[in-house]
């Protein structure tokens, strides 16, 4: 799969409200050294599932950061990572979105398929308990070690009562009880048919803790804030609370275009920057495009909330300091070696697939940071 690439004729697309004072403002914000001089763009063609992390891709696009870089950046939105992944393999697309843990069912049938960018931690799997319970970031906040905080939290689980539904949240509970040093003869588990009943139960009292979807999560946390207290999510859940959110490739393309991946990633850094750290500029996109692309009516507001409370941007520093430290209790490979064994175990990955094969991520980040070009780009000020 050869390379794309088309003039740099079109115009930003101005009809997006609000987004063109945002355009002026980032049309002196890079290094000069990083802008591309080719009168040619290279174009990337992307699948982005309509979540608000993937999303954010089209600020890259429409906010001028892409063409910077000598980009151009074509969207086709497809909810379903098996579509996406069939894709690729026809040579359809270029990038795709998927989750770190979500390509194992793909694996065996698709040996070229390469994880390659981490560009947000989904921190959805949480557990919820009644008024009373500990948090582990309240904890921590109030100066109590992380080591503390952590046993504070398992100490309060033994002899209590959770409701979810078994089937998908189950695994989460067993990583739990592990990390814990517990057993599922420590506790009570009331399996319920769906979310919104395990949800209900818990508001009723008839359990001690909920673990679910992030709509249940969310409307408990938000609605009912003198009742429901976020106890933790993968500093206590384990490997298997830690949920990366990624971009996939084919290795023909990767070996066709080694800068351009390496040029994506040094674009998410800089959308990551933007989303941390000016949020206002970014947030009124990310909002219009999830409304359009899911039906749903999110505010500006409500968007920004779940941005704070259930994802963690990939910035330089987080990938430094968390996605790839291996000294990190959020080191990525941590999450793929406990879903791996998993998959292996319910029969959906054969144990002959060399699993490292399929994750470059982090060679992807070696090759950034040893750019300091594009370092410098990322770094630049966000004016």
């Amino acid at each position: 799969m050869m390379q794309h690439t088309k003039r740099t004729t079109r115009s930003l697309l101005a009809s997006l409200a609000g987004l063109s004072a945002v355009v002026v403002a980032l049309s002196g914000c890079a290094s000069g050294a990083a802008e591309s001089t080719d009168d040619e763009l290279t174009t990337v063609r992307m699948s982005v599932q309509p979540l608000h992390q993937y999303v954010a891709w089209e600020f890259a696009e429409q906010s001028g950061m892409a063409e910077e870089l000598g980009l151009d950046l074509e969207f086709t939105y497809l909810p379903q990572v098996d579509t996406a992944v069939q894709s690729l393999a026809r040579g359809d697309l270029d990038m795709i979105s998927t989750c770190g843990a979500c390509n194992f069912p793909y694996l065996a049938q698709s040996p070229d398929l390469r994880d390659a960018l981490i560009i947000s931690q989904f921190k959805g799997f949480i557990l919820v308990g009644q008024d009373g319970a500990p948090s582990y970031d309240a904890l921590v906040e109030s100066g109590t070690s992380p080591e503390d905080a952590r046993q504070e939290v398992f100490d309060y689980l033994k002899g209590r009562t959770f409701v979810l539904r078994e089937s998908a949240f189950g695994a989460l509970v067993n990583g739990l009880l592990k990390e814990a040093g517990l057993t599922r003869d420590d506790v009570t588990i009331l399996d319920v048919a769906d979310d919104a009943r395990a949800g209900q139960a818990f508001l009723q009292g008839q359990a001690d803790f909920y673990m679910g979807s992030l709509a249940q999560e969310s409307k408990l946390l938000r609605d009912y804030p003198d009742r429901a207290v976020n106890m933790g999510g993968a500093e206590i859940l384990g490997p298997g609370g830690l949920w990366y959110d990624t971009m996939a490739v084919d290795q023909d393309w990767l070996d066709e275009n080694p800068e351009t991946m390496v040029k994506m990633a040094a674009l998410w850094a800089r959308v990551a920057r933007y989303v941390t750290e000016k949020p206002d500029d970014v947030v009124p996109l990310i909002t219009e495009l999830i409304n359009k692309n899911s039906g749903s009516t999110f505010s500006d507001e409500e968007i920004e909330q779940l941005l704070n409370d259930f994802l963690g941007f990939a910035t330089l520093d987080r990938w430094e300091n968390d996605t790839y430290n291996p000294d990190s209790d959020l080191y990525w490979k941590k999450s793929i070696d406990f879903y791996a064994a998993q998959n292996v175990t319910d029969g959906v990955l054969p144990e002959s697939v060399d699993v490292d094969q399929h994750y470059v991520d982090e060679e992807i980040y070696s090759q950034l940071t040893g750019d300091q070009e594009l370092l410098d780009w990322v770094n630049a000020p966000l004016t």
